[in-house]
C-alpha cells in the first residue's frame, strides 16, 4: 500500500505529461501575478501578505524549474506543499491573528475608546469570513477579504501612525488623501474696543482683529484639521471655529465677541453668539485628534481660536464672503476705535453722577442742602503713559437748593456746556479724574430776583475704580439781572459725588 499521496499524485503526472504544459503555462500567469501584488501589499505596509506572497513565488518558480527538466516527481511534491501551505498555513496565520485582535478590543473597551474598539470589530468580522473561506478553498473570497483587511489596515496605519503634528495647541490642515499636514495661517489677535454714544446711551463692542483681507491657506472639501494637545487635555476646552467679518476697506479681519449697552436706567452685555461655529472632536491617535466642523463652512474666512492664538483658513475664492456669514456691518460702521491699550479707565463714554452736598448764595444767609444729577460724555486722546488729557461734552447738571429752616429754595440748570478732562491711570483699574466744566446755567429761587441766566464753572476730582467713581465736586455760578433792579446774583455748592462710566 501506499504510505502516501505522492507516488499517486506521481503517476497521475506521468499519464498526464502532455497537459503538463499547460500547468507550466497557469504557473507562469500565477507568478506574474503575484510580482505585481508583492508591490501593492508592501505599499498598504501588509508586509505578512507580502512575504507569503514571495513564499509562494518562489515555490512556482521551482514547479516550473521541474516541469522544464521533466522532474515531475518533484513538481508534484512542490505542488502538495504549495497547497498544504496555502490552506492550513493560513488559517493558523488568521486565527492568530484574529486572537490578537480580540484582546485588542478587550483593551480598547477597557481603555473606554469605543471608536477603536467598533473599527476593530469590523476586522474581528472579516477575518472570521476568512478563516470559513480559507477551511473551504474558496481561493476568490480569500482574495476578496485579504484586499479588505489589507485596506483597513492601510487607513489605520494613516491614522494612528502616520499623523504626527509637530507642535502642540496648533491646528493644522489635515490632508487624508495623501495623509499630509499643513500649517494654518497663524495670527496673535489684537484686542480692542469700540464705543459710539447719545445722550442717555451708550453700546461698546469688544472684537478680536487679525492682519490682512483675507488668508492664504484655503481649504477644499476633502481637507480636515487634526490638533496634538498634551496627554489629558481635553481639545474641547481649548479650541473654538470662528467666522471672521470683513474690516474696513478689506484691510483686515475681525471677530466680535462681546457687545454691551448702557441706558440711564439700565443696560444690557453678552457675547455674540452668530460668529461660532459648533464642532466636534474625533481620536486619531493618543494627544492627536480631529476637528470637524458640525455645519458645511460657506465661502468667507475662519479661524481656530486656541487660547489667545488663530489659526486662520478661508474656504472659497479670495476675498468672497457668502451673504449669509453674519452681519459685517457690525464693525464697519463703528465710528470711534479705542487703542488696544486702553482699559475701563481710559476709555471714551458716557457718564452719570450723583451729587449730594451743602451750598450757600447771595440771597442766603446760611447753608442748603443740595442734591443734584450730571450726565454728559468724555473723550480722552489717544496718547501712551499714564496721563491722558481730553475733553467732555455735558448734557445736563441739575441741583436743587434746599433751606427748610427759612422757606427758601432754589434751582440751578445747566442744559450744556464742554470742559477739559483728564485721568491720571495708577494701575489698569485705578485712576484719578481732574476735571474743569464750563457751562450756561439758569438759576431761579422762590426769592425776590425770580430766574436769571448765567454761567457755571465746575472743577472736580475722582477717584475711579474701573467704572465707578468717587470724589468732590465744587461748582461756582454767577448770572446778572436784564432789569438792574438787583445786585448780581452767585452760589457756591459744595459736594461730593458717586457716579458711573459706561
Amino acid at each position: 500500500m501506499f504510505k502516501s499521496k505522492r507516488p499517486f499524485i506521481l503517476l497521475l503526472f506521468i499519464l498526464l505529461a502532455p497537459q503538463f504544459c499547460q500547468s507550466q503555462k497557469s504557473e507562469n500567469a500565477r507568478i506574474s501575478e503575484i510580482e505585481k501584488e508583492i508591490p501593492k501589499a508592501v505599499d498598504k505596509g501588509d508586509y505578512e501578505r507580502a512575504a507569503s506572497l514571495k513564499k509562494e513565488k518562489e515555490t512556482l518558480e521551482e514547479i516550473v524549474v521541474a516541469l522544464e527538466n521533466g522532474d515531475y516527481e518533484k513538481a508534484a511534491s512542490l505542488k502538495e506543499d504549495l497547497e498544504n501551505g496555502l490552506s492550513g498555513s493560513s488559517v493558523a496565520s488568521t486565527r492568530s491573528r484574529l486572537s490578537k485582535v480580540e484582546d485588542e478590543i478587550s483593551k480598547a473597551v477597557d481603555d473606554g475608546d469605543y471608536e477603536k474598539a467598533a473599527e476593530l470589530k469590523k476586522e474581528k468580522e472579516l477575518l472570521e469570513e476568512l478563516i470559513v473561506a480559507q477551511e473551504n478553498g474558496d481561493n476568490a473570497k480569500i482574495d476578496e477579504l485579504q484586499m479588505k483587511l489589507s485596506d483597513g489596515n492601510s487607513e489605520s496605519n494613516v491614522s494612528n501612525k502616520e499623523v504626527s503634528p509637530e507642535f502642540v495647541n496648533q491646528v493644522y490642515l489635515w490632508d487624508k488623501s495623501s495623509n499630509e499636514l499643513e500649517r494654518l495661517e497663524k495670527q496673535k489677535g489684537t484686542l480692542e474696543t469700540s464705543t459710539s454714544a447719545a445722550p442717555f446711551y451708550a453700546k461698546s463692542t469688544s472684537f478680536y482683529k487679525v492682519d490682512g483681507e483675507y488668508s492664504s491657506v484655503r481649504k477644499n472639501n476633502d481637507n480636515s484639521f487634526v490638533i496634538k494637545v498634551i496627554s489629558g487635555q481635553d481639545p474641547r476646552d481649548l479650541v473654538e471655529l470662528v467666522i471672521f467679518k470683513p474690516g474696513k476697506e478689506g484691510k483686515d479681519r475681525y471677530m466680535p465677541y462681546y457687545e454691551s449697552s448702557g441706558y440711564a436706567y439700565g443696560g444690557s452685555s453678552g457675547e455674540v453668539k452668530d460668529i461660532k461655529i459648533p464642532i466636534s472632536i474625533k481620536k486619531v491617535k493618543d494627544q492627536v485628534y480631529e476637528i470637524i466642523p458640525d455645519e458645511s463652512l460657506k465661502n468667507g474666512e475662519y479661524g481656530y481660536k486656541v487660547i489667545d492664538k488663530f489659526y486662520c483658513f478661508g474656504v472659497g475664492p479670495k476675498g468672497v464672503q457668502s451673504d449669509d456669514q453674519g452681519d459685517a456691518t457690525l464693525v464697519k460702521e463703528e465710528p470711534r476705535e479705542v487703542q488696544p491699550s486702553r482699559s475701563e479707565l481710559t476709555k471714551n463714554g458716557y457718564f452719570i453722577d450723583f451729587m449730594l452736598g451743602f451750598g450757600s448764595t447771595s440771597e442766603l444767609f446760611g447753608m442748603a442742602f443740595v442734591p443734584g444729577i450730571r450726565m454728559g460724555n468724555r473723550f480722552y486722546k489717544k496718547k501712551e503713559g499714564k496721563f491722558r488729557p481730553g475733553f467732555s461734552l455735558n448734557y445736563v447738571r441739575l441741583q436743587v437748593g434746599l433751606s427748610p429752616g427759612v422757606g427758601y429754595y432754589y434751582v440751578s440748570a445747566s442744559p450744556v456746556g464742554i470742559g477739559f478732562a483728564s485721568i491720571t491711570q495708577f494701575s489698569e483699574k485705578v485712576g484719578l479724574e481732574a476735571n474743569l466744566d464750563g457751562m450756561m446755567n439758569i438759576f431761579a429761587s422762590n426769592g425776590p430776583q425770580g430766574a436769571l441766566l448765567g454761567v457755571c464753572i465746575s472743577p472736580n476730582v475722582k477717584f475711579r475704580y474701573n467704572s465707578l467713581a468717587a470724589g468732590i465736586d465744587l461748582a461756582f455760578t454767577a448770572g446778572g439781572d436784564p432789569g438792574g433792579e438787583y445786585d448780581p446774583r452767585s452760589t457756591v455748592t459744595f459736594a461730593f459725588t458717586i457716579g458711573f462710566k459706561f
